[in-house]
């Protein structure tokens, strides 16, 4: 499937409550519902496939996961303020002398028990599966 595609795809599944295209041939993507009591339909794909969404604003998830709620997004980064950097890294590099501090940008996670985990890395399996999910745009 060509990325138009796919973008296209992306578009029609954030912006419609219900999408059917089980008309049509959409090779490794294939029709699920997605999490959270959502009635979109959205399409699973690969890992590969999960990062260009979250590119694109996107929030997802993969199908297989146990814990309800849990999703990704990106963090966009920031530049701040030496003085208001108030711990962590950030304040490490704000006592070494700079005036600023660069975050980059990031993927967390909203997980099970509603918390946010900063900084998520994706496990092989994750890497290898192909039952991501998008949810919507953050």
């Amino acid at each position: 499937m060509s990325r138009d595609i796919e973008d296209k795809i992306i578009e029609v599944v954030t912006e419609m409550e219900v999408v059917d295209v089980s008309n049509n041939d959409y090779s490794h993507h294939e029709m699920a519902v997605a999490l959270h009591g959502k009635s979109l339909l959205a399409f699973k794909g690969t890992f590969e496939w999960a990062i260009s969404c979250l590119k694109k604003g996107h929030r997802v998830a993969r199908s297989g996961w146990n814990g309800k709620g849990m999703y990704l997004a990106i963090q966009k980064g920031s530049t701040i303020p030496a003085e208001h950097a108030r711990g962590g890294v950030a304040k490490c590099v704000a006592d070494d002398g700079a005036d600023e501090v660069v975050i980059n940008d990031h993927i967390d996670m909203k997980t099970a028990d509603g918390s946010v985990c900063v900084g998520w890395l994706a496990s092989q399996s994750d890497m290898l599966a192909e039952d991501w999910i998008v949810l919507d745009i953050v």
